[in-house]
């Protein structure tokens, strides 16, 4: 009988823990928003990673893809190549918590690339805003429900780009989610790029 209490008490715990682990991700995010309202502040973290793409029509077919039912080596570009990976970042971003203010957080990298012409290197400026509508209306807890982001990323070096998103909060936190590449200047064919992603890249 203990045995039997035992083992029953046991699994009772753990899937306690297991349902605690994987609680309802709505609630999640409904509790993240309360506790926002309380402390405009959030702590973000995340990761960098760069990666280089071939749109050379002559390349090797490594990669083939399936196109209506078939494979196919008639892609303009081959995938892109991971180059220096799981890069970790980690900034505070003040909210706003009145109408027609804005915070602001930003971080930057540089990034090198191994190519059959030599080292290539790009600058990658990341530039994030919190922003409270000059509409926005106080709603219970939370002085901006209105509250949005703005997420740009500016490339310089031997590729040039510039990207942006309007995301809002489920989307930019705990890090935001973004894709950003440029030509590189040395040849039209390949480009350069860098995401920015929450779980590490294996």
């Amino acid at each position: 009988m203990i045995r039997m209490f035992v083992l029953i008490a046991a699994i009772f715990l753990n899937s306690h823990a297991f349902s605690q682990e994987n609680c309802c991700f709505e609630e999640t995010l409904n509790f993240l928003k309360t506790e926002t309202a309380k402390n405009p502040q959030l702590d973000f973290s995340g990761y960098i990673s760069s990666w280089r793409q071939s749109c050379d029509s002559a390349q090797d077919c490594r990669f083939p893809i399936v196109l209506g039912g078939g494979l196919s080596c008639d892609q303009e570009c081959a995938l892109p190549v991971g180059s220096e990976q799981n890069k970790p970042v980690g900034f505070k971003l003040r909210l706003p918590v009145s109408p027609g203010e804005a915070g602001v957080a930003k971080f930057s990298r540089e990034f090198h690339f191994e190519t059959d012409s030599g080292v290539e290197w790009i600058e990658v400026n990341f530039v994030i805003y919190a922003i409270c509508p000059r509409n926005a209306v106080p709603d219970g807890e939370d002085p901006c429900p209105l509250r949005y982001f703005q997420a740009q990323i500016e490339i310089k070096g031997d590729a040039r780009a510039f990207c942006g998103a309007s995301i809002n909060l489920d989307d930019a936190f705990p890090f935001p989610v973004l894709m950003c590449a440029g030509v590189s200047r040395n040849d039209p064919s390949r480009r350069l790029g860098v995401s920015l992603h929450r779980i590490p890249l294996k």
